[in-house]
C-alpha cells in the first residue's frame, strides 16, 4: 500500500451498556419516564398548537370575508342563486360555530383537549365543505384555495398531535402491563415463600411425630418385656388354639345334618311351625353348628320327630324311606354328644376369654393406638409436604420467565438495556 491508501478496518459499534434495576425500583423509574415524556409531549403539542393558532384565526377571518361576499351576480339563475346562498350560509355557520381559538397548552390535559377540539373542528368543517364543495369551488374560488391549504396544514399538525398522544397512550398501556407483570411476579414469590414457610412448619411437626413414634415404640417394647404380657400371649394362644376346634365341629355338624338335609328342607317349606322352631329349623338347614346349643335341644328333637313322622306317613317323599328313617334315628342318638361337645366348647371359650379380659393390657392398647395415630399423622404430613414442595417448585420454575418478561417490557418502555433483578 502507498500513501496509506487501502480498505480501512471496519469498526463495530459499541454495544449499549446494560443497567441493572431491581423490581422495586421499576415503578419510580416508570413514573419519572412518564413525567419526562408527558412534559416533552406537552412542549411539542404547545409548539404545534402555536403553529396552528394563526391558521385557526385565518379560518375565522375567511368566515367573516365569506359572509360579506355576495359570491353571485344578477346573471345567475334564481334557483342556482338560492343553492349558492344556502351553501354559503352553511359554511359560514360551521365556521362561526365550530372554529374556535385553540386553548393554551400548559398540561397534558390541555394537550388532550386541544387535540379533541382541533379534531372536531376539522371533522365538522370538512363535512360541511364536502357537501358544498361545488358551490365553493365554482363561486368562491379564492376562498376555496385558502380553505384547502389551511385545512391541509391544520390536518397535518393535528395528525402530529394525535401521534404524540397516541404514543403516550401506548406507553401507558405498556406501563400498566409492566406493573401487572411485577404484581404477578410478586404474588408468585409471596406464594412460594408462604409454601416454604408452611413446609418448614410441617417438617417441625413431622419431627415431633417422629419423637412421638419413638416414644410409643419404646413403651410398647417395655411392656412386651413384662411377665403379664407373656401371660397374655399364652392366653391368646390358648384362645386361638381352642377356636381352631370350631371349624372341625362345624364340619362334623354339617356332615351329620347334611345326610337329612333333603327331608329337613322339605319340612321347612311344607310345615307350619311356631316362631322359635321355625328359626331353629332354618339354622339346622343353613348352619347346624349355630343351632347346637342346649336351649335348642327340645326344639331340635321335636323337629326331628315331626320329620320322622312325615316321612313315615308319606307327607314327605324320599327315595329310600328306611334309609332316611335310619339317618334320622342316628341323628337323634348323636344329638346329645354334639350338644355336649358344642356346649363344652363355648364354656371353655368363655372361660379363656374371661382370663383374657382379666389380663388387662390397657397401657399396651393405648401405646399401640398412639403409635398408629402418630404414624398416620406423619404420613399425612409427608403427603402435604410433597404437595407443597411440588407447588413451590412449579412457582419457582415460572419466576425466571416472569422476570424475563418484565425485563423485556421495561426495555421496550425505556429504550434502555435494563437488566431486571429480583429483590429479596
Amino acid at each position: 500500500m502507498v500513501f496509506g491508501w487501502g480498505k480501512k478496518k471496519d469498526v463495530e459499534p459499541e454495544a449499549p451498556q446494560e443497567r441493572a434495576i431491581g423490581l422495586g425500583g421499576i415503578p419510580a423509574m416508570l413514573d419519572e419516564l412518564r413525567r419526562v415524556r408527558e412534559s416533552q409531549a406537552v412542549s411539542e403539542v404547545r409548539k404545534l398548537r402555536d403553529d396552528s393558532a394563526p391558521l385557526v384565526d385565518e379560518l375565522i377571518k375567511i368566515g367573516r370575508l365569506l359572509e360579506e361576499d355576495e359570491l353571485i351576480t344578477d346573471e345567475v339563475d334564481k334557483h342556482l342563486g338560492t343553492i349558492v346562498r344556502r351553501g354559503k350560509s352553511q359554511v359560514i355557520d360551521a365556521i362561526r360555530r365550530d372554529v374556535q381559538p385553540l386553548p393554551e397548552v400548559e398540561s397534558f390535559g390541555d394537550a388532550a383537549r386541544t387535540s379533541k377540539q382541533l379534531g372536531q373542528t376539522l371533522k365538522k368543517l370538512g363535512d360541511v365543505l364536502g357537501r358544498q364543495t361545488r358551490v365553493i369551488h365554482i363561486f368562491a374560488k379564492k376562498y376555496a384555495v385558502q380553505l384547502k391549504g389551511n385545512l391541509e396544514e391544520l390536518n397535518s399538525r393535528h395528525a402530529e398531535i394525535k401521534a404524540l398522544l397516541s404514543n403516550l397512550d401506548g406507553q401507558e398501556v405498556l406501563r400498566g402491563q409492566i406493573m401487572a407483570a411485577i404484581a404477578e411476579y410478586g404474588d408468585a414469590a409471596k406464594s412460594r415463600q408462604e409454601k416454604l414457610r408452611r413446609i418448614a412448619e410441617l417438617r417441625e411437626s413431622s419431627a415431633s411425630r417422629d419423637a412421638q413414634i419413638a416414644g410409643a415404640r419404646a413403651r410398647i417394647d417395655s411392656i412386651k418385656l413384662t411377665e403379664r404380657y407373656k401371660e397374655r400371649l399364652e392366653i391368646e394362644g390358648m384362645v386361638a388354639e381352642h377356636e381352631s376346634r370350631k371349624g372341625k365341629m362345624r364340619r362334623d355338624a354339617l356332615d351329620r345334618f347334611s345326610k337329612i338335609s333333603r327331608p329337613l328342607g322339605r319340612y321347612e317349606y311344607g310345615s307350619s311351625l311356631d316362631k322359635e322352631q321355625k328359626a331353629v329349623l332354618s339354622q339346622l338347614v343353613k348352619d347346624p353348628f349355630e343351632a347346637l346349643i342346649p336351649e335348642n335341644e327340645s326344639h331340635i328333637l321335636a323337629i326331628l320327630a315331626n320329620v320322622r313322622k312325615a316321612i313315615s306317613t308319606g307327607s314327605i317323599s324320599v327315595k329310600d324311606t328306611a334309609k332316611s328313617l335310619q339317618l334320622l334315628d342316628e341323628t337323634v342318638d348323636s344329638l346329645g354328644a354334639h350338644l355336649a361337645e358344642v356346649a363344652g366348647y363355648w364354656a371353655k371359650l368363655g372361660e379363656l376369654r374371661a382370663k383374657l379380659r382379666a389380663a388387662d393390657m390397657a397401657d399396651l392398647d393405648e401405646a399401640e393406638a398412639d403409635l398408629a395415630k402418630s404414624e398416620s399423622d406423619r404420613d399425612d404430613i409427608a403427603s402435604r409436604i410433597a404437595s407443597l414442595e411440588s407447588e413451590a417448585g412449579e412457582a419457582e420454575s415460572r419466576m425466571p420467565g416472569m422476570l424475563s418478561r418484565v425485563q423485556g417490557m421495561v426495555r421496550r418502555y425505556s429504550n434502555t438495556a435494563y437488566v431486571v433483578r429480583a429483590e429479596d
